[in-house]
């Protein structure tokens, strides 16, 4: 986990120009739904700097994926007296306090706890601004598939518990969440599902799932309620007309019977 990591933070560093990876953090940019807010001067460079694992705070090891939730985005301003040299983009997720530096090439994206200097500082520059809500699936592909119900595949990112085993087969599913804005859950991220194990790897966290999901991931279906669903509607109508029937039935055996009507022959 550690060698991802370190990984992740190398290609963020060089996909930026060479004098920024070297410099300062002179700014701090954080964007939600309802705009973005730049904060840049001693508040910034006084408080936030390079750790060694990167421009992000020093952080030992990645952790877990969070579950969907609100998220911003974020740029780290990198340059050299006061001047901006290059933006190093990241998102973080509030309700768990995680920073997640998106995928790249052939490395996933890198879910970090925020140090409580970067936590300050990210929610000072947000301040009011409206987190963007958690995504909705526009796409899904399942080694190259399209399922029709994209939005339940969101579930691969809220189910599973730590694994006791590793695959023993090459059979695996990848899958692919896209979405119309990229967001923490849809930017470089690797989801691998090996059907016969039941085992699911997410952003280089493995851990065992329902062996249902594997199934209905390797089937390219629909991962709410096993893909299929109760079909309330036509049973209520049908009962409320057998109910309307046996009413009507009830009333006309207890209506009184009627004889002929009064001043005819």
């Amino acid at each position: 986990m550690r060698k991802i990591l370190v990984v992740a933070i190398f290609a963020v560093a060089v996909a930026i120009p060479a004098p920024a990876a070297a410099k300062e953090i002179v700014g701090l940019t954080v964007c939600g739904a309802s705009g973005c807010a730049t904060e840049r001067g001693d508040s910034i460079s006084g408080s936030l700097h390079e750790g060694p694992s990167g421009p992000l705070g020093g952080i030992a090891a990645a952790v877990s994926p969070a579950k969907p939730g609100r998220w911003y985005r974020g740029y780290v301003l990198a340059g050299e007296g006061g001047k901006v040299f290059g933006r190093i983009p990241f998102y973080y997720v509030p309700d768990v306090k995680l920073i997640v530096l998106r995928g790249s090439g052939a490395q996933t994206a890198t879910w970090q706890h925020a140090t409580a200097a970067w936590r300050e500082a990210i929610e000072r520059v947000a301040g009011a601004a409206k987190p963007f809500p958690a995504p909705t699936i526009s796409r899904v592909s399942v080694d190259g598939a399209n399922p029709a119900d994209p939005q339940s595949y969101l579930a691969l990112y809220t189910v599973g518990e730590n694994a006791t085993t590793y695959p023993r087969s090459s059979d695996m599913a990848q899958v692919v969440l896209e979405s119309k804005r990229p967001t923490p859950w849809t930017d470089g991220n690797s989801l691998v599902v090996y059907p016969k194990e039941a085992l699911l790897v997410r952003d280089g966290q493995m851990v065992a799932i329902p062996a249902r999901i594997a199934e209905r991931v390797a089937a390219h279906a629909s991962l709410a309620d096993d893909g299929r669903s109760f079909p309330w509607l036509p049973v209520a109508v049908a009962a409320a007309l057998v109910l309307l029937v046996a009413a009507a039935m009830v009333v006309a055996r207890h209506a009184p019977a009627r004889g002929p009507e009064a001043g005819t022959a």
